[in-house]
């Protein structure tokens, strides 16, 4: 619901000669279709419990640039439509607000000769220090990410291997490391990048 105090402010913004020689006189309150008004508002991530500042033209640069981040500013303002200065400075607020946080090459791992790529569910022994854990796994040829999850195990790892034997040789590693109690190994047979 619009307040009397936004309602006055509404009617002072399109108040202007032309409006009055074309309508008469100015209404004191101006109603606005619902999403007319809620487009150009805060929206609140409930989730996060957050304001988020993207609208549908933020939500379409994302877009855009999730599938390709290194697409020119003209270009993205061409599949924005808006102008590449309107484009650049909402890229830039974009990640002053950290929404974007950085921009990343995907690595085919095929071919960087390794086409086997699995995950690897690591569970870690009560007590045991998960940080060494860590390192080893920064420290490891083939290891492309971690992530630390809650259920039956701490980590799920993906790996990218050679062969079997290669994948062998990580799985050793990785169950000799202190600490470990338990691995889980899961082939990747496809994937598909999702855009925001």
């Amino acid at each position: 619901m619009v307040t009397e105090m936004a309602a006055r402010a509404a009617v002072n913004i399109v108040g202007s000669a032309p409006f009055e020689a074309e309508y008469g006189t100015q209404p004191e309150y101006i109603t606005a279709p619902r999403s007319i008004v809620t487009k150009y508002m805060p929206q609140t991530d409930h989730f996060l419990g957050k304001s988020t500042m993207n609208d549908k033209i933020d939500s379409e640069l994302i877009r855009l640039l999730t599938s390709d981040g290194r697409m020119s500013f003209l270009e993205l303002a061409r599949r924005a439509n808006l102008s590449p200065n309107a484009t650049a400075e909402r890229v830039r607020k974009l990640r002053r607000r950290g929404v974007i946080k950085g921009f990343t090459a995907i690595v085919d791992q095929t071919a960087l000769g390794r086409p086997l790529v699995v995950f690897v569910d690591v569970r870690v022994k009560p007590g045991a220090d998960s940080l060494r854990l860590e390192l080893t796994l920064r420290g490891l040829a083939g290891a492309v990410e971690y992530t630390t999850v809650s259920g039956n195990y701490d980590y799920q790892v993906k790996l990218a291997c050679a062969d079997q034997d290669d994948l062998f040789k990580k799985i050793v590693k990785l169950r000799l490391q202190p600490g470990v109690q338990e691995t889980h190994t899961r082939l990747v047979l496809g994937e598909t990048k999702l855009g925001a």
